[in-house]
């Protein structure tokens, strides 16, 4: 079975490596390139030698969303995204910029713990009930590496849907 490296922690990594017969150290650097530095191609991986990326391809793999849609508030201080998931599953992420001036600037984006929504315009109705699927460690990742990376994240905020039927 194929690691999927975006949802997989070091100790992941490791046992990858380890089973692998590759350099341990490996597992910390592919690490940092997936988890530090946002990269959703092993190409990206500047210090990781050929031979090792394209061993890691057939053992691994790195899932990332499609955008599919974007949205700019008219005061541009908030950006929407639409992403859908491998699965077929959409998400809605949003970040926020806030300018101060008595403190520093913020950046605050909120991720969705589940697919959809409890108004119904993303989820899957079954029945009567809106059901909405889990959105699983990996997609959280996704959605991270997704949103504007040139922006310096302060906050992070996860969207919990409660619905009373």
């Amino acid at each position: 079975m194929l690691l999927d490296l975006l949802g997989a922690d070091l100790n992941d990594m490791e046992d990858l490596i380890d089973k692998l017969n590759l350099p341990r150290f490996r597992a910390k650097q592919i690490f940092h390139w997936v988890h530090g530095k946002g990269v959703v191609s092993f190409d990206e991986m500047g210090n990781i030698p050929r031979n090792i990326r394209d061993i890691l391809r057939e053992h691994s793999f790195i899932t990332a969303p499609e955008l599919v849609a974007k949205s700019l508030s008219k005061g541009g201080d908030t950006v929407k995204f639409l992403l859908k998931f491998p699965d077929g599953e959409m998400v809605e992420t949003v970040l926020m910029t806030y300018e101060r001036e008595e403190s520093r600037n913020r950046n605050t984006v909120c991720v969705s713990t589940q697919a959809g929504c409890n108004m119904g315009w993303y989820g899957k109705k079954k029945g009567e009930k809106l059901m909405l699927p889990a959105v699983n460690l990996e997609e959280k990742l996704e959605e991270k590496i997704i949103s504007p990376a040139n922006n310096i994240l302060l906050n992070f905020m996860y969207w919990i849907f409660i619905i009373f039927l």
